[in-house]
């Protein structure tokens, strides 16, 4: 339901920026990984994050699966990237290979998660680990905020609209770590993160995560909305752009003291 286009891997690549940026720090892997580890990147988009950890780890070998094929030509020697490629269909990853699996922004995009998860669980050696970073579009107010009513409305409706299509932008964390143990995953951690829409934030840090945060998402929700309201709700592009134009008025207001989660999520497998 997503779109593929060169809007949504921009999105995804500025929302790696604020992953960073929120983090505080130049690490852009949280679970612990092997030096000479095999790393998969589910949904790599423009392969931004696998770049960046071949990188990083240059004696690890990263791959980066994805449906369109948006990744450069030109890799670190230990990059690969294999397009067009559907994790989500039966047997498309292969039994105990991997030491790290991720997966940046799937929902919106999987239609089943048990299913996926189990595809992990079985596609990672014993010991292996499985990193899931998930943006929860939900908004949250402070006690002293003004009102969101634009960006509500937004919600409201690309919830029901993802729904409909089978492939849900929500998220919910205690859904998730439930799922993940469920499938077979005996150690679960669990990291929370705020992505204030704006600057509102007195922390100097809070600060610069709104700044980068108000952009991405200022791009971002033009982006999330086309496919889903004009193919499920038939909704002309007039309609699209008046609901996303007054949310995207909401977000840059520092009036309006909102934020979402980011949340993160390590998963191991059985040594």
């Amino acid at each position: 339901m997503l779109p593929c286009d060169e809007q949504e891997q921009d999105r995804l690549d500025m929302l790696h920026k604020v992953f960073l940026v929120v983090k505080g720090s130049a690490n852009i892997l949280v679970s612990p990984l092997p030096r000479t580890g095999r790393v998969l990147d589910l949904g790599c988009g423009t392969g931004i994050w696998a770049l960046d950890m071949a990188k990083k780890y240059p004696n690890a070998i990263i791959t980066g699966v994805d449906i369109m094929s948006t990744q450069p030509a030109n890799c670190p020697p230990n990059c690969f990237f294999f397009s067009p490629f559907d994790y989500e269909s039966p047997r498309a990853l292969r039994a105990e290979s991997w030491d790290l699996v991720h997966l940046q922004q799937g929902c919106g995009s999987v239609s089943c998660w048990p299913t996926l998860y189990k595809m992990v669980l079985d596609c990672l050696l014993p010991g292996g680990w499985f990193e899931q970073v998930e943006i929860d579009f939900q908004l949250q107010l402070t006690q002293r905020s003004k009102n969101a009513t634009a960006l509500q409305h937004w919600y409201h409706n690309i919830r029901r609209a993802t729904e409909l299509s089978g492939r849900p932008i929500t998220h919910d964390s205690a859904k998730t770590i439930k799922q993940l143990y469920s499938t077979g995953f005996t150690e679960v951690r669990h990291i929370c993160m705020m992505l204030p829409l704006n600057p509102w934030p007195r922390d100097e840090h809070l600060r610069e995560v709104g700044k980068w945060y108000s952009l991405a998402l200022s791009e971002s929700i033009v982006t999330l909305s086309l496919a889903p309201f004009s193919r499920v709700f038939r909704w002309r592009l007039d309609q699209i752009m008046d609901i996303v134009g007054k949310a995207k008025a909401e977000i840059v207001d520092e009036d309006l003291e909102g934020f979402n989660l980011l949340h993160v999520y390590m998963a191991r497998k059985a040594i």
